[in-house]
């Protein structure tokens, strides 16, 4: 492991994209290695405690899900992601000295403060944010990173506002297609109060065709970021009102970086990080405030080919624009010369 120059990380996997988003950014672009925890004594020595039933415990946890690699790291294949995991055993993070503890689920803080007390004192704690409403202890933990735009911290706290950066090989921007499509692709969509009116303007808008992806939905789950990115590019719009629970928002930086405008509520990403993205009849369409017949006049109105075209480009543009993980690496470095 002296091979490398960069920070030795350890941190939970519980979303993929947000994993894969550190791997890119402390191994890819620091040169540095993440690790995250396999084996089920993590569990019962009380330092895992996020989604405890058997079977999701076996999820992130189970050693039979992995390789065991020649220099005795455990590796796991993410099918989602199309990436590999390096993983440890309590045993071996006892043994590895950290430079970076990073955590990313609030069930998680006060361990990985007595982690770091027990085991790895030398290491430097870090707090990261992916979700909306989180509980965030800034007494404990001095360096936050935020990917929402919805936290403010004390003047004390090194804090940096980041991107969760995906990779761009699967998401890029082709012209529109003529077929008119309105997807979504939000999980459990079946039991949100927005599909009611996605049902409605499926019903009056017959020259389109609706399709509902994601767990639970009539048109399945997709598995792999190539297929995602296929999926989203063959699409008019995105139909995406995700709600108040929206965080960073993969899936909406997907849909721009692939040049497909939202259809959504502005409220719901007012102060957001995403909320950059979203200009209405420039990369997007708003149904705040508007009535059933309103929302279908103004998609008919944006899907005719001439604005259809120039929204989808506006879309790529202001992806562009406003996503930089080039220049946000370099804010990064600064941060990480500042950590308490």
């Amino acid at each position: 492991m002296d091979n490398t120059k960069g920070p030795f990380v350890f941190t939970e996997w519980h979303h993929g994209g947000l994993f894969q988003a550190m791997v890119n950014l402390f191994e890819k672009r620091l040169g540095g290695l993440v690790f995250a925890p396999v084996g089920f004594e993590w569990v019962e020595n009380g330092y895992w405690r996020y989604a405890l039933g058997p079977a999701t415990i076996k999820q992130y946890l189970d050693k039979a899900s992995c390789v065991l690699g020649s220099d005795g790291f455990f590796y796991y294949y993410d099918e989602a992601e199309l990436r590999t995991q390096r993983r440890i055993t309590l045993k071996q993070f006892k043994e590895i000295e950290f430079d970076i503890l990073l955590c990313t689920l609030t069930e998680h803080q006060d361990i990985y403060v007595e982690l770091k007390e027990k085991y790895q004192k030398k290491a430097k704690l870090i707090r990261l944010s992916g979700n909306a409403f989180e509980d965030i202890d800034f007494d404990s933990y001095k360096n936050f990173i935020d990917t929402t735009a919805l936290y403010h911290p004390p003047l004390d706290v090194n804090y940096i506002l980041l991107h969760q950066e995906f990779p761009l090989c699967y998401f890029y921007y082709t012209p529109p297609k003529k077929e008119k499509k309105i997807k979504v692709f939000i999980n459990e969509f079946v039991s949100q109060p927005e599909k009611v009116l996605f049902d409605e303007l499926r019903k009056r808008m017959l020259e389109f065709q609706f399709f509902v992806h994601g767990s639970h939905g009539d048109d399945g789950f997709i598995t792999g970021l190539d297929k995602l990115g296929d999926a989203i590019r063959d699409s008019t719009f995105i139909f995406h009102p995700k709600g108040l629970g929206e965080g960073y928002g993969h899936l909406i930086h997907n849909f721009y970086a692939c040049g497909r405008p939202v259809i959504t509520f502005k409220e719901y990403y007012r102060g957001k990080i995403a909320e950059k993205l979203l200009i209405d009849g420039v990369t997007a369409i708003f149904m705040d405030g508007l009535s059933l017949d309103e929302i279908v006049n103004k998609i008919r109105y944006y899907s005719k080919p001439s604005y259809l075209f120039k929204m989808s480009f506006n879309a790529y543009q202001i992806f562009k624009k406003v996503v930089d993980f080039d220049r946000e690496e370099k804010e990064f470095r600064n941060f990480m010369a500042k950590l308490k």
